[in-house]
């Protein structure tokens, strides 16, 4: 990352800034299938069924996030 600061404005010292930052979340071990319950039978106290496992609908393996800030961040040219 890179911060240019291109100072046309005569004296100014002083710079409030704010930042917006994307990442990718990728889980390791992502599962492909959702499951299905069918056939339920109940026998008494008991209960009988069949899980299926099926395709999910959406692919959701890779994420996306955003942050903002959130914080009035300001720094002086004298700092740098």
């Amino acid at each position: 990352m890179q911060i240019v600061v291109n100072n046309t404005l005569g004296d100014a010292a002083y710079f409030k800034y704010d930042y917006e930052e994307t990442y990718e979340v990728v889980p390791p071990f992502y599962n492909g299938l959702d499951f299905k319950i069918e056939n339920v039978v109940s026998l008494g106290s008991d209960i009988e069924y069949d899980i299926v496992l099926q395709p999910k609908d959406e692919d959701v393996s890779i994420c996306y996030s955003t942050n903002y800030s959130t914080a009035i961040i300001q720094t002086s040219l004298d700092d740098l």
